[in-house]
């Protein structure tokens, strides 16, 4: 058999792509658009092993005619598009995001950008609505198949049919398997790479070999008809229903994504010539669409993301709206005078099209390992833009390179001394929110002739059997600190964390500027069930933090618990250097409504008034410190152009000398008056 053109498969490309970029654009109604990237799956699973089969059969299959092919559909638009990106962000990303661009021009060129977005973030964190190729991580996911599946289909020619449906069924199973379970343990890989990817490519390419063996057996009987017009109906149905159901929290790609993908193999298996949805798909419009599809998805990210770069606040609908009708013109002329062309092998032979591929591919790895060596070319914006976002270590100090601060993987506890020569008598202790305060904490402890030691470890608040989806070894960090702070008598503790961070499963709710935050780990305490209540799950992390705390008590020993810093609805350097290269330094990042801070921590703030029953123990109000300042409502990041943080939550040295006053005059009066009402304050 071999394999004939079906109208409603590119139709069902649009069905894909459409949703894919409403998603990105924000439209709340396709809150599951993401889907579309699935269902492209099954679609190329269903073509590439179709194409292959055919040359199989006929005794004429060629890796190299078959990676022509690859290179001749996927490569033009995609580097002509990347082309295109280059001067747009040449001229208007800060420094760091060129370097990030920089590097992800490398990793598409060599189809790894899946891996570079998987390290640098996950999909639906903030910071993705501004990387231009972030929407290339799934060409490099079929790029990465397209390697290695002919080679299997080759291999295994000989073992006969049955052995390979065999084979492919197993690497299916196994694969969705590893997906379902790294959906709730590991998202962010997950969500990106080829082993947890690969089985909606092989949902297609069974569909192939189904359809070449048994196409007429499928729908046997007086239903016949029916059976082909309910198993199209049905999928289409399924994918409907994951486009405006899921969401980002919905775990992907575990069994969630068969919802999609069952569906566009419906849609192969049945909505065949004569249905009313091979119709519905095979009509013009859908059709049209569908062979646009490509170029519409190499587009619609990159307008997206300069459109969110430029408006600085959250974009409007309208604006979004616009910026995805403007993809449809762009897609058609690209489809039209770059895709097609170059597909004609009269006008550029098999050699031109790899010696160009070759050319422009290292010209764009040249390109991007360069921005990135060059760490954005600072050199190229105005002296005062660069100082505001430079954040250098004036700002930011070398916590993250010091080896007193602990990574998430680490369990030696270095205990470094800080400040003065003389034998200290306090300890710092949290996770990198109290690694910030280091620097100013050192300048005013030598400046007093005093010191104290560092005890700070990423990802770990003080509390015992503490459990994330990555091993954080934080019971052995709370027991390493709990004897060091014993073993060196000290009488003064101040504990700082991103404490209501860890309570939350997926995102940030109460979500500040339409902002949604998935952290990278998820937290529980050892012996509370994954699947109970996220209430209790909470509950059970509250009553953690307070016994851990009580516990470093004697009866003589003040401890002062400084309340968590207020985290902002943007990446305030970003937003503060894209002010400044629009020639206004000065302006300020709009400050976050005190609300959203005592929305967010009042939970918290329940559990810790426990402590303050306790007058050896001490409140700390951040607070009072970042909000509702002199003519500043709100909880600000930023004075007269100085940023206070360095991303979105952890204190540059300039707001860590604030929230340090704060501490070192509570440290000094203890239980006052003045203190009490600050409490009092919190509470209520």
């Amino acid at each position: 058999m071999t394999t004939n053109y079906r109208p409603e498969i590119d139709g069902l490309r649009a069905v894909a792509v459409l949703p894919v970029i409403l998603f990105h654009a924000g439209f709340s109604w396709f809150s599951g658009g993401f889907v579309g990237v699935d269902v492209f799956f099954v679609i190329s699973g269903y073509l590439i092993t179709s194409i292959i089969l055919d040359d199989l059969n006929k005794g004429s299959f060629s890796l190299a005619q078959f990676y022509e092919r690859r290179a001749r559909r996927i490569l033009p638009a995609l580097f002509f598009v990347m082309a295109v990106c280059i001067p747009f962000a040449w001229i208007w990303l800060i420094p760091r995001d060129l370097r990030d661009f920089g590097e992800s021009l490398a990793a598409v060129a060599t189809f790894s950008s899946n891996i570079l977005f998987w390290l640098e973030s996950g999909y639906f964190a903030t910071e993705a609505s501004l990387k231009p190729l972030l929407h290339t991580w799934s060409l490099a996911v079929e790029e990465q198949y397209y390697i290695l599946f002919p080679i299997l289909l080759m291999t295994c020619w000989r073992l006969g049919t049955r052995w390979i449906v065999w084979i492919i069924t197993i690497g299916l199973l196994a694969s969705l398997a590893t997906a379902q379970w790294g959906a709730y343990n590991k998202p962010s890989p997950t969500f990106y790479l080829l082993p947890t990817r690969g089985w909606e490519l092989l949902i297609g390419a069974l569909a192939a070999f189904y359809l070449r063996h048994r196409p007429l057996h499928l729908f046997a009987g007086t239903t016949q008809y029916w059976s082909r017009e309910l198993t199209g109906l049905a999928g289409l149905v399924l994918i409907i229903i994951a486009i405006v159901s899921f969401d980002d929290r919905t775990p992907f790609p575990g069994v969630f994504a068969l919802v999609p993908t069952v569906g566009a193999l419906l849609i192969i298996l049945g909505a065949q010539t004569g249905t009313v949805v091979a119709r519905l798909l095979g009509s013009r419009v859908p059709v049209t669409m569908g062979l646009m599809s490509y170029s519409a998805y190499l587009w619609h990210q990159p307008l997206l993301a300069f459109g969110h770069y430029q408006s600085l606040h959250e974009p409007s609908a309208p604006l979004m709206g616009l910026l995805c009708a403007f993809t449809l013109p762009l897609a058609w002329l690209t489809w039209r005078h770059v895709e097609t062309p170059f597909r004609d092998r009269r006008r550029f032979s098999r050699r031109l099209i790899f010696t160009s591929a070759a050319i422009v591919g290292s010209t764009f790895i040249s390109a991007g390992l360069t921005l990135s060596m060059l760490d954005g070319v600072p050199q190229r914006l105005p002296a005062k833009v660069i100082q505001t976002v430079g954040l250098g270590p004036e700002y930011v100090g070398q916590r993250d390179a010091d080896r007193c601060h602990l990574q998430r993987e680490q369990s030696a506890l270095p205990g470094c001394l800080k400040g003065g020569q003389s034998r200290p008598t306090v300890a710092l202790i949290g996770d990198s929110h109290a690694a910030s305060l280091v620097d100013e904490l050192t300048r005013e402890f030598e400046r007093r002739g005093e010191s104290f030691v560092q005890y700070t470890k990423n990802g770990c608040p003080f509390a015992r059997q503490l459990e994330s989806s990555e091993p954080l070894n934080c019971d052995q960090f709370v027991d390493a600190v709990t004897r060091e702070v014993e073993k060196k008598n000290l009488d003064t503790l101040i504990l700082l964390a991103q404490w209501s961070s860890y309570l939350f499963e997926n995102d940030f709710e109460n979500g500040i500027g339409g902002k949604s935050i998935r952290p990278d780990y998820y937290f529980t305490i050892r012996g509370t069930p994954q699947s109970a209540d996220i209430g209790i799950r909470r509950r059970a992390i509250l009553e953690a933090y307070v016994n851990a705390i009580k516990g470093l008590q004697n009866g003589r020993r003040k401890i002062f618990v400084v309340l968590p810093v207020p985290e902002q609805a943007w990446d305030v350097p970003r937003y503060l250097g894209r002010i400044a290269m629009r020639g206004d330094p000065q302006v300020d990042v709009p400050a976050t409504p005190l609300a959203v801070y005592t929305d967010r921590h009042t939970e918290l703030m329940q559990a810790f008034r426990r402590l303050v029953e306790d007058p050896s123990i001490v409140l700390v109000d951040s607070a009072a410190v970042f909000c509702n300042t002199p003519n500043r409502p709100g909880c600000i990041s930023s004075i007269a152009g100085t940023a206070l943080y360095y991303d979105d939550n952890h204190l540059t040295n300039p707001g860590a000398a604030m929230l340090v006053s704060e501490i070192l005059s509570q440290t000094e009066l203890h239980r006052t008056d003045r203190q009490a009402r600050r409490v009092v304050h919190l509470q209520q």
